[in-house]
């Protein structure tokens, strides 16, 4: 958040104030903290070179917002030391913690080890990041066109998954130079794992037409 926004934010606070709608500028406030909070927690991964993991990470979890899910509403840490985002499709365990927000204490954290599991099948090729970004671009563009509402994917090929392609850059983003392996049984309906010295994951596939 810039500094305008802070400003027009902080007068729209001051004026519920001045009249008394106390509700409305508490409320505008706890936007304002929230989002201070974010910002110092961009600026301190942006200072430790993890700018794109960061973003990458702050997705997965406005996915899991989207969801009435409270126990991955955020970030958590597992008996490993591992650090821990899910959101139902996609699931990540870090190696190095990133500056994210925390799941609600009043919530259980998600086992994720049940979850995660390393596949025996094809290993695939995964695209780079520009030739990813520029095909959800263009696919974004497309079905905007066609009024499709579905989002942007990408097939590994035949006999291979088919997966949401924002999510897979979600991937590629959090694990820089990762592995990903595909299902022996099953492959276009089990979900693929990810490997990288900055820790695994899973992402589900989608159904192809």
């Amino acid at each position: 958040m810039n500094a305008e926004k802070v400003l027009t934010w902080s007068v729209a606070a001051l004026g519920h104030l001045k009249n008394g709608a106390n509700g409305n500028a508490a409320e505008i406030l706890d936007y304002l903290k929230t989002e201070a909070e974010a910002e110092i927690r961009r600026n301190a991964a942006k200072q430790s070179g993890n700018a794109n993991r960061q973003k990458a990470a702050e997705r997965v979890i406005k996915s899991a917002k989207s969801t009435q899910r409270e126990a991955l509403h955020g970030s958590w840490i597992d008996s490993k030391g591992l650090q821990c985002i899910c959101d139902g499709f996609q699931a990540y365990r870090l190696r190095e913690a990133l500056p994210l927000e925390t799941i609600p204490e009043k919530e259980t954290p998600l086992d994720l080890s049940r979850i995660i599991a390393e596949n025996r099948g094809d290993l695939l090729t995964l695209p780079p990041v520009p030739e990813l970004k520029a095909h959800i671009k263009a696919e974004k563009a497309r079905k905007k066109a066609q009024k499709d509402k579905t989002a942007p994917a990408w097939d590994f090929g035949e006999e291979l998954p088919q997966v949401n392609a924002e999510y897979l850059l979600n991937a590629l983003e959090l694990l820089p130079d990762a592995i990903a392996i595909a299902s022996r049984e099953r492959p276009t309906l089990r979900a693929i794992y990810f490997k990288s010295e900055h820790g695994d994951g899973i992402l589900l596939p989608v159904r192809k037409a």
